[in-house]
């Protein structure tokens, strides 16, 4: 009954808000009536997302991969990867456990990176949000922090120099409303950019900016008014708690600009990194053609993604929130530009309804990837593999910085 309850509410009072405030023109939202604005986020009119169905196999992945650039198979049971049963004998004594699921963790990346799995896989050490493991390379998505907020089109780790070819989803449990984990495909909307954006991308690339926090400073403060959670600390990214080693490994290692800043409101320490990367990709497949894709993090790190996150965060200039980009020369993208990408990304886009076992394996390459907001439990499994360093393809395109 709750669930139907749940469904009307948000029904009713989406209509309501867009029968009486017009709906666009609303300035200020809860963070409820935000998300139930974002669940009307626009996909385009792409309708055919292409589905295999039964038993997961290593085949139908190549397969898809090559053709499509992704591969969702359903019907796969891969809810129960982790499950476990009590075998009893006849006289209902246990015996044993065993898993439900008819595949086991290794085979699933087997599967999804080959047979050389093992060296295939990657772990998320220098991504920017903390994120349940629940074995070696098999996380969890960070859905506790902004389920109100629509997850704005990224390819994974793109703001770092290595990052995963391949990225997979398992859905163990859809949420109630939304949820959804859009695709866009990044070639077309290379393609489709506007020429002078394009060559502002060549010239500049993309200025990633990141805001990190000191973890033994937040945590003394009782009662912190300050939202840290999913969050990784310095101490987390560079396994250190010597704030002078940490920013000599940003320095010296990743090649960052770094600055030590005070919090406006605790005046703790934040560790400023800045570092300019490329904001697309020419790459050889591997049917051996050469493709061009808009791979980065230019609005997945925008710091307008924190508006309506937290009251603090919407108090702070886009360059003080823990993410943020700019062009590669500092400057801020204009409204104009950031509303123009979010429209290809949109345009060039599909989406389902996760259902129980779902599996999504993608290019991380050839396609972006979101998320829209939600109600209810949601647990999604990801996994990361075929590791992409720029500096070792042949036709990396290196910005000017």
């Amino acid at each position: 009954m709750m669930m139907w309850k749940e469904r009307l509410f948000l029904y009713s009072r989406r209509r309501h808000l867009m029968k009486t405030t017009g709906y666009h023109i609303i300035k200020k939202f809860n963070k409820s009536e935000y998300m139930m604005r974002n669940l009307d986020y626009p996909i385009s009119n792409i309708q055919n997302v292409y589905f295999s169905k039964g038993k997961l196999n290593q085949q139908i992945v190549k397969t898809n991969l090559l053709k499509n650039g992704y591969c969702i198979v359903r019907n796969t049971n891969l809810q129960n990867l982790f499950s476990t049963e009590v075998k009893c004998d006849t006289h209902g004594l246990y015996t044993d456990r065993y898993n439900i699921c008819e595949i086991t963790p290794s085979q699933l990346k087997q599967y999804i990176f080959g047979d050389n799995y093992e060296n295939e896989t990657m772990d998320y050490a220098f991504g920017t949000d903390k994120r349940p493991e629940y074995t070696k390379s098999i996380l969890g998505v960070n859905d506790e922090v902004s389920p109100s907020n629509f997850v704005n089109f990224h390819n994974e780790l793109a703001y770092t120099d290595e990052f995963p070819k391949i990225i997979s989803f398992v859905c163990i449990t859809p949420s109630l409303t939304g949820g959804y984990t859009p695709l866009s495909n990044v070639r077309t909307v290379y393609n489709e950019l506007p020429n002078d954006i394009k060559e502002k991308l060549l010239k500049y690339g993309i200025k990633y900016v990141r805001n990190i926090r000191d973890k033994k400073s937040e945590l003394s403060i009782k009662n912190n008014k300050i939202d840290i959670k999913g969050q990784k600390c310095w101490q987390d990214l560079f396994n250190t708690n010597d704030a002078s080693e940490a920013e000599s490994i940003c320095r010296n290692i990743y090649k960052y600009d770094t600055q030590w800043l005070k919090c406006r409101t605790n005046n703790t320490p934040i560790l400023r990194v800045m570092y300019n990367l490329p904001g697309f990709m020419t790459i050889q497949n591997d049917d051996e053609t050469v493709a061009t894709s808009f791979v980065n993090s230019l609005l997945g790190m925008h710091g307008s993604f924190f508006d309506s996150y937290d009251k603090y965060y919407e108090t702070l200039p886009y360059i003080e929130r823990p993410l943020h980009s700019l062009w590669g020369n500092g400057e801020e993208f204009t409204k104009e530009e950031i509303q123009t990408i979010k429209i290809l990304y949109q345009q060039n886009s599909i989406r389902f309804e996760w259902k129980e076992g779902d599996i999504i394996i993608v290019d991380n390459l050839w396609w972006a990837h979101g998320r829209y907001p939600f109600f209810g439990n949601r647990k999604i499994l990801a996994l990361m593999g075929i590791p992409w360093k720029r500096q070792e393809n042949p036709l990396y395109v290196k910005s000017i910085n």
